[in-house]
């Protein structure tokens, strides 16, 4: 969804899809603590630079 919302992906889920979503992770804590997880190593993995950062 991050993709599709900064324009790096023409198939964003419809709003219909990010409340059926956020209503699962709302009521599923192992889920949501494996999504989180994956969001953060995903946008913050172990060899990000922050020299290498145009927009910090």
């Amino acid at each position: 969804m991050y993709t599709a919302d900064h324009g790096g992906q023409d198939d964003a889920p419809s709003q219909q899809q990010r409340t059926e979503l956020a209503d699962y992770l709302g009521c599923h804590e192992e889920a949501r603590a494996s999504a989180w997880e994956a969001w953060a190593a995903e946008l913050n993995p172990a060899d990000w630079d922050a020299a290498q950062c145009t927009h910090c």
